[in-house]
């Protein structure tokens, strides 16, 4: 797609093939465990001089574990799992640097969903990464 930018020039970013996909595994009712890989990139033009591909990877690995039944519409739940991402973007503009960064982390969520009427659940939950190995 191309876009007008405030001046003269145009930027165009031109999509490859990107995808994700993904699982879920039932334990039990109270224990599962899914898998997601995701694959993006695209060519880019900013019409200013700077050209290149970028590209990400990512793979996330969670458990997801439910501590109470929805007896009386409450739920309280947890995910922990293991998430690893690396990413590129690769400038064909004479004297620009390629940039690659790359990124192992620990995402732990804790959750409360409720029956607020018959047709509205609400879900409130605090998620933190924990970080192992970030570098670019």
């Amino acid at each position: 797609s191309k876009t007008e930018e405030g001046g003269n020039w145009k930027e165009e970013y031109v999509g490859k093939l990107s995808y994700e996909v993904g699982g879920t595994y039932d334990f039990s009712d109270e224990q599962k465990v899914g898998l997601i890989y995701k694959s993006r990139g695209f060519d880019f033009d900013n019409g200013a001089g700077t050209e290149g591909t970028y590209e990400s990877t990512s793979i996330n690995l969670d458990y997801y574990h439910q501590f109470q039944t929805k007896k009386e519409g409450v739920l309280l739940f947890s995910t922990a799992g293991l998430w690893w991402f690396e990413s590129e973007a690769d400038y064909d503009t004479a004297g620009a640097t390629s940039l690659e960064v790359s990124a192992l982390a620990i995402p732990l969520v804790l959750g409360v969903e409720a029956q607020a009427n018959s047709w509205l659940t609400l879900r409130v939950s605090v998620k933190q990464n924990v970080f192992i190995d970030n570098y670019d």
